[in-house]
């Protein structure tokens, strides 16, 4: 086995280590540590249900200083108001129920609507669906669903299925299990809480009692929080990852914790002799475990370095841009609501993020009896007439969008508004807007007939 694939492990087992309960937390800065349990206590949530709202707004200042729209008007503040004005009015919103049950019979399943709204009317909204080993798509545009199963697709192009038969929950029950060295390396995680904390600590700039209203299926529910803001810039969250990433490095503790969660791989792999749906024997698979498992003993601090240098590497991508965050948590120490602005170069993306629901209010329902389209064999072939089929829909639900009653008022928005404009732009851009949506209106319905 490679090096990279240690790596690769190594992120993942790093993503599994952040669900390891912080139990000893001790009150040496109640903020911080409030904070940061109700941040366990959010990523350790097996089901969870999950809103969120993306706005967007050009600043002003930025847009103004770097002469952004000198090209296209005479007057940028106008226009800048102009698109403001739109922009206010426009949302990207998804909302995410995920179940990952012990014991649940598809290990997970995730279920979620996502739309572009203008003025609260549709532009586009679909739903979709997974679990293990199939996705699926649908809308109000679309004939059904569309649904891509990865055991078919696989089996068509003549790759070894078999590995859709191994049994994933066999190996989450191995990987999560309690088991000495877990023990010891959760009673000596006072060096990741210390990074944690003190990251916490020195970017708390308020904490306000608050209420919010949440959505639980499809009741509006208020709940009191308490709101925390922070000021944090991108290079500080990557800094903090590089700090725990040091930390890791001189782990002993978490070495030998990985290098026994290898071990468990390795006995459930041979007792269900997954080894031979890889097309490889019992004796190949066990001296590939064992040069894993050496690797790993021998290379740790290599390995860390090597991710510290890839996030030094993303750390000088960044500038030192300081973003306002606020987060709000309940009673119960959970996490509830993100909110934050995130400017890149002029352009404000604001984002909310509720989390609705967590452990049983939490539901995912699939309907496995709509009307399924099969993506793979659509794409069977390059020249098959399901492809044509496909392509069909696909033309339709552009037509859709554009009949919408949200693409419709934002036609209307987008020639009245243009009164904040300069007089002498005013009919130019209203021309404009009208001549690509006639363009449009006219090549669509012809391409239709292509399929």
């Amino acid at each position: 086995m490679k090096k990279r694939s240690f790596v690769v492990f190594l992120l993942v087992f790093a993503l599994m280590v952040s669900n390891i309960s912080f139990a000893a937390i001790e009150d040496n800065n109640k903020a911080a540590n409030d904070l940061l349990k109700a941040s366990i206590n959010r990523i350790k949530a097996r089901n969870v249900s999950s809103n969120i709202v993306i706005k967007f707004s050009v600043d002003e200042k930025k847009a103004i200083e770097k002469g952004v729209f000198e090209y296209y008007t005479k007057d940028p503040k106008a226009m800048v108001k102009y698109l403001n004005t739109i922009l206010k009015k426009f949302t990207y919103e998804y909302n995410v129920n995920l179940v990952t049950k012990e014991g649940y019979k598809d290990t997970f399943k995730l279920n979620g609507v996502t739309g572009a709204y203008y003025d609260k009317k549709d532009i586009i909204e679909g739903n979709f669906y997974f679990k293990p080993w199939e996705f699926g798509i649908g809308s109000d545009l679309l004939d059904g669903v569309y649904a891509l199963n990865l055991k078919d697709m696989f089996s068509d192009y003549y790759i070894n299925s078999k590995i859709f038969e191994i049994e994933l929950d066999d190996y989450i029950k191995a990987l999560t299990k309690t088991d000495k060295s877990y023990t010891k390396l959760v009673n000596n995680l006072d060096s990741y809480k210390n990074v944690l904390l003190d990251f916490y600590k020195v970017r708390i700039e308020d904490i306000k009692n608050d209420d919010i209203s949440i959505k639980i299926g499809s009741r509006k529910r208020n709940i009191d929080v308490k709101k925390y803001k922070l000021k944090i810039k991108a290079t500080d969250m990557i800094d903090n990852v590089i700090k725990l990433l040091e930390v890791a490095r001189d782990d002993e503790n978490l070495k030998a914790f990985v290098i026994d969660k290898m071990n468990d791989i390795e006995k459930v792999a041979i007792k269900n002799k997954d080894y031979e749906k890889f097309g490889v024997t019992l004796e190949v698979f066990k001296k590939g475990m064992n040069e894993v498992r050496e690797t790993l003993d021998v290379y740790w601090p290599t390995i860390c370095d090597s991710l510290i240098n890839k996030y030094y590497d993303i750390y000088y991508t960044f500038d030192d841009t300081e973003y306002e965050v606020y987060i709000s948590v309940d009673k119960k120490n959970v996490v509830r609501r993100v909110e934050s602005d995130i400017n890149i170069d002029h352009v404000v993306i604001s984002v909310v993020q509720d989390f609705n629901a967590y452990g049983n209010d939490v539901k995912v329902e699939i309907d496995e009896k709509d009307t399924k389209h099969n993506l793979a064999e659509m794409f069977k072939s390059h020249y098959s007439s399901n492809k044509g089929e496909f392509m069909y829909e696909y033309v339709k639900c552009i037509i859709k969008i554009f009949e919408s009653d949200g693409f419709e008022k934002l036609i209307k928005d987008l020639k009245y508004y243009t009164k904040i404009l300069p007089s002498d732009e005013r009919e130019e851009i209203k021309t404009q807007i009208d001549e690509a949506v006639n363009a449009i209106k006219m090549y669509l319905p012809m391409l239709l007939m292509n399929y």
